[in-house]
């Protein structure tokens, strides 16, 4: 049989080949059982181990003539094999719990900054929300229609304020300076409605410090991008 698996005829071999795999197939899945592995996973063990070793690596080659040579050399070869399987997946294992440890830190961090991001955002959305209500209350559009042309539009379609002078013109006021004059308040406004916002979710002064200059630190880094 050794032989036959060794021969140059590769329909001999074929042969020899197939009569080891008959012949060993049940005692390697036996012993890989008893070992713990599943009937399933000691099946493809054994399927593998007769592509990587039996022929590709061709330890039949090295085996010798002699009662029970080809047994130890077959059950031999495969505790090796399994040994070799099993450090291989506890290093996979290893390196994959590294690797989402690694990926946990930026994933984690990504949407802790997402968060801070979108409530920051939403604070803001706030205090514009309640400057717009209380100028319109007050009947002072014109003061939130100079802050909407100077900061809001070029915000959010990403292009170049107008110069004061434009907006003086758009809003009927007397010159650029008094357009210039009005923006300046509503954007005080805009400051002291988000400090009041941002004061109702905290409590101690520090803890209201250290949120403004968050906040403020949040929006920065998203006018940025």
């Amino acid at each position: 049989m050794i032989a036959d698996a060794c021969a140059p005829s590769v329909a001999t071999r074929k042969d020899g080949l197939g009569r080891v795999f008959v012949s060993y197939r049940a005692p390697m899945e036996a012993w890989l059982r008893s070992c713990g592995d599943g009937a399933e996973r000691a099946a493809e063990i054994t399927q593998a181990f007769f592509t990587d070793v039996v022929l590709r690596r061709d330890i039949l080659s090295s085996a010798t003539e002699g009662r029970g040579r080809l047994r130890n050399l077959i059950k031999t070869a495969l505790k090796r094999y399994r040994i070799d399987l099993v450090r291989r997946d506890e290093a996979r294992e290893h390196a994959e719990c590294r690797a989402a440890e690694h990926r946990g830190v930026p994933a984690v961090a990504a949407a802790d900054e997402a968060f801070d991001a979108e409530w920051a955002c939403t604070q803001l959305q706030l205090a514009l929300d309640r400057v717009r209500a209380r100028l319109e209350a007050s009947g002072r559009t014109q003061e939130w229609r100079v802050f909407e042309l100077c900061v809001l539009e070029p915000t959010l379609h990403h292009r170049a304020p107008p110069t004061m002078h434009e907006v003086a013109v758009v809003i009927g006021v007397r010159d650029a300076a008094t357009a210039s004059n009005l923006l300046y308040q509503v954007r005080r406004r805009v400051v002291s409605a988000l400090h009041e916002v941002i004061s109702e979710t905290v409590g101690a002064a520090g803890d209201f410090r250290e949120e403004i200059a968050h906040v403020e630190s949040v929006l920065r880094a998203a006018a940025i991008r």
